[in-house]
């Protein structure tokens, strides 16, 4: 897994094979935590089509409404893990 776009303390555009996945860092009080889903067809091709604008809207509707994606958020221990290090080993200077 490698991270292939990034904004600073929003979000890590990752990808792993074929699969692209979005890690966004959101607020919900006092609280700060990670949603990570995995891009759809549909928001795969607005990042084909459109680069990083697209998928920094989508970063933003994450944020602004978490809940709406708890569904898809990922809970596979090994991907979680891989993402992890991807961010760690990522450059963000």
């Amino acid at each position: 897994m490698k991270v292939i776009e990034h904004l600073s303390q929003a979000y890590y555009l990752l990808s792993d094979s074929n699969e692209n996945y979005l890690d966004v860092n959101c607020q919900k009080g006092p609280y700060s935590f990670s949603i990570i889903i995995r891009l759809n067809e549909s928001e795969l091709s607005g990042y084909l089509d459109s680069g990083r604008k697209s998928i920094e809207a989508l970063a933003v509707s994450v944020m602004n409404d978490p809940d709406a994606f708890s569904d898809r958020n990922i809970k596979d221990q090994g991907l979680l893990d891989r993402a992890y290090v991807a961010i760690l080993a990522y450059p963000t200077h």
